[in-house]
């Protein structure tokens, strides 16, 4: 069985893939940050942007596992936040610098 988004998961992602689809000729990365061997939040993630209409093609997966920590590895509570997928967004109608200050989650605080 894969990994489901939950519905405020999905809502922050249909609301990325609103904005992607606005903006056509853009590319999406999926980028899954993991300690184990599944890429099935990214699949997932994946799924959802496609099924929101942004253009399969358009979106590659990248399966990043440990190298990115945003948190420390040594407590159950940092690797936690370690399991995340990223989206990275890139292409000419927005310019080709990238940035970005921290990680910015899709789910309502």
């Amino acid at each position: 069985t894969g990994h489901t988004l939950d519905s405020r998961a999905s809502g922050g992602v249909s609301q990325v893939a609103a904005v992607i689809r606005s903006h056509p000729g853009l590319n999406v990365e999926v980028d899954d940050n993991f300690d184990g061997g599944s890429t099935e939040r990214a699949e997932s993630v994946r799924a959802a942007l496609i099924g929101s209409g942004v253009p399969p093609g358009s979106i590659t997966m990248v399966a990043a596992g440990a190298s990115r920590p945003i948190a420390p590895v040594n407590t159950p509570e940092g690797r936690e936040a370690n399991r995340r997928v990223e989206i990275a967004i890139s292409g000419s109608t927005i310019g080709s610098m990238p940035y970005w200050d921290r990680t910015y989650s899709v789910l309502p605080r």
